[in-house]
């Protein structure tokens, strides 16, 4: 699916830029003049007008925060007979709907143990959805998790 639309005129925003939902409808459309937002139109996702101000960024958040999601992490991984080093990076994608995918642990696990981890990161709700440009959209996380020896 297309992300957005738009044009640079010397490496300025320029004219009107137009950015999508995941599911291919307009999410808005801002009208720029030498790089200053001049004017937003914003829509839901399924297609509709609507009032309000345009949400430019806002980060996903776990619920709790993110010592709350390290300490579910940590708790799934304490499950596990092999000895892991006390520093793990964990890499992963927060969806657009909020779920945890594409999960990558900078420590090499026996392919088992590797493939069950991951499904139990994978199955952590409580991350709300990046937004950008009034979409939710899919954005990428590294969190260091440390262990006690």
């Amino acid at each position: 699916n297309k992300s957005c639309t738009g044009r640079y005129i010397k490496g300025k925003k320029e004219s009107v830029w137009t950015y999508f939902h995941h599911n291919g409808k307009i999410a808005s459309k801002l009208y720029y003049k030498n790089d200053k937002l001049l004017k937003s139109v914003i829509y839901n996702e399924t297609g509709d007008l609507i009032t309000g101000k345009l949400i430019e960024k806002k980060e996903a958040v776990f619920k709790g925060g993110k010592r709350s999601f390290i300490s579910k992490v940590q708790k799934r991984m304490s499950t596990f007979s092999h000895k892991i080093k006390e520093r793990v990076s964990i890499r992963f994608t927060i969806g657009f709907d909020g779920g945890i995918k594409d999960v990558y642990l900078d420590q090499i696990l026996p392919k088992e143990m590797e493939k069950e981890l991951i499904a139990k990161i994978e199955e952590i709700k409580g991350w709300s959805p990046h937004i950008s440009m009034n979409r939710r959209v899919s954005v990428y996380r590294t969190i260091p998790i440390n262990f006690r020896k």
